[in-house]
């Protein structure tokens, strides 16, 4: 997934804000980190403080890895508990946690093959925070 798509994915949200010091009903969070020959970044939409959508991209050279996944989609099951939501994916799990202004995206035993067309697994966090564009890493890319 390029730039160009994860600006189209999030290009028509519209942000609304709901009264009082309550959170946006829904926002866009995006980061990256990492040169263009190595790098990881997200796109997370989060409505009334929950996530709904996530759209990860990462790259290691020529080799390019794509996971998406929504609530209600064909592919996924998505199910929340308190400031967790847990993410069954085709082939593995993701688990969101939110944390105050940031939110950690946990891939967990993802197998590689649908997602990225090569053997292995993806394993690590990334963490995306409100309003800062770089991205922290724990095991991804890999």
């Amino acid at each position: 997934m390029n730039r160009t798509l994860i600006r189209v994915l999030c290009a028509g949200i519209l942000l609304g804000t709901a009264t009082g010091a309550s959170a946006p009903v829904s926002q866009k969070l995006m980061c990256r980190t990492g040169p263009d020959e190595r790098h990881a970044r997200i796109a997370l939409l989060v409505q009334k403080n929950k996530p709904v959508h996530f759209a990860y991209y990462s790259r290691t050279g020529s080799r390019t890895c794509s996971i998406e996944a929504s609530r209600n989609d064909a592919y996924s099951k998505w199910s929340d508990d308190g400031r967790l939501t847990m993410i069954k994916l085709y082939r593995g799990f993701a688990m969101i946690e939110r944390n105050g202004r940031e939110f950690r995206v946990h891939f967990k035993e993802v197998e590689r093959e649908p997602y990225c067309g090569m053997d292995g697994e993806i394993n690590g966090v990334l963490t995306v925070a409100r309003g800062k564009p770089r991205c922290v890493l724990d095991g991804l890319p890999d």
